[in-house]
């Protein structure tokens, strides 16, 4: 099985479904990038807040900030090299060729920046652990189901191939665990683990 089978499979451009969440997938990007703005701006200065907190929610915006540029960054970089034809512009499916072969077409397939975006959202479940809060299963579950939304959507619209999605997550993944682990000198698992054991944490 290929992209392409999958795509022409679930292509629909008249899903009310795919047409909704292809809407809302960039949202968490946005929200992300108002919050920095917001907590750089006028939260840090203003608000009357405990040092410690005011502390930690301007590392947790600089988190943020640096995983939002990174990716955008990293997902135009790429696109602008791969140039792979979308699937809705394929004039014929001898046209379609792999993820791995750059095409340097013009297209903007590879990869996916609604499904890179979307992938934002975990800065939601982040924030939870980060601030020790209770709910993480719920927010990851919630996380996820939206995630897997969005990168469906762009393929049932034909905006995407499962690739291109898979490969937008991924960016955003894995530049939130480098930015994570700068800003957090500790790394995904070793914050976790920091934040289950507060104790053993501030001993360090």
């Amino acid at each position: 099985m290929t992209d392409l089978f999958f795509s022409e499979k679930l292509y629909n451009p008249d899903s009310a479904f795919a047409v909704f969440f292809s809407a809302i997938g960039k949202t968490p990007a946005v929200v992300a990038a108002v919050f920095c703005l917001m907590s750089l701006i006028t939260l840090l200065p203003a608000c009357k807040l405990e040092n410690a907190l005011k502390k930690k929610i301007l590392t947790f915006s600089l988190y943020c900030a640096i995983t939002l540029f990174f990716s955008c960054a990293a997902v135009g970089l790429i696109k602008h090299f791969w140039g792979r034809v979308r699937y809705v512009d394929l004039s014929d499916s001898a046209d379609f060729t792999p993820w791995y072969i750059p095409q340097k077409a013009g297209g903007s397939s590879f990869p996916s920046g609604h499904a890179a975006m979307s992938a934002m959202i975990f800065f939601c479940y982040d924030a939870v652990k980060y601030f020790g809060k209770k709910g993480g299963g719920a927010t990851a579950a919630i996380c996820l189901a939206f995630v897997a939304a969005v990168a469906v959507s762009r393929i049932i619209l034909g905006a995407h191939y499962l690739s291109d999605v898979v490969a937008g997550i991924i960016v955003t993944i894995t530049i939130k665990q480098i930015s994570g682990y700068i800003i957090f000198k500790k790394g995904s698992l070793k914050l976790l683990n920091c934040l289950r054991n507060p104790k053993a944490c501030r001993a360090r």
